[in-house]
């Protein structure tokens, strides 16, 4: 098993999750967004608390749980709404790829680039 396997995970999908990316940015330029079903994260309004309590980790954006988040509740609406999840964490998502678990990954690589330069 490598030493850094999210990252590989990231690098072997990266072409493809460009294409992705390009094309529901291609799709935002012309006006036509994602839409969902209106989701709450259950410690969405209590931000310090997230921190300890999200399912996928994410301390970095208040909307940014991302689908699979078992906090996520429907709310009462069945409208849909454009979704307030990022790109990245879409395409992330979509390729089971953990966004902390890479960040972790790459200060691990920079820590071992520096003790060699050392």
């Amino acid at each position: 098993m490598s030493e850094y396997p999210e990252c590989e995970k990231l690098s072997r999908t990266s072409q493809e999750s460009q294409k992705l990316g390009a094309f529901l940015d291609w799709l935002s330029e012309r006006g036509i967004c994602l839409a969902e079903y209106p989701k709450t994260c259950a410690h969405h309004n209590r931000w310090e608390e997230r921190e300890n309590h999200c399912k996928k980790g994410n301390t970095l954006d208040p909307f940014d749980c991302g689908p699979g988040c078992n906090d996520f509740e429907e709310e009462e609406e069945s409208e849909l709404r454009p979704t307030q999840h990022r790109i990245e964490r879409l395409l992330a998502d979509y390729f089971e790829i953990d966004l902390v678990k890479v960040e972790e990954e790459r200060r691990a690589m920079l820590e071992s680039l520096q003790q060699q330069a050392n």
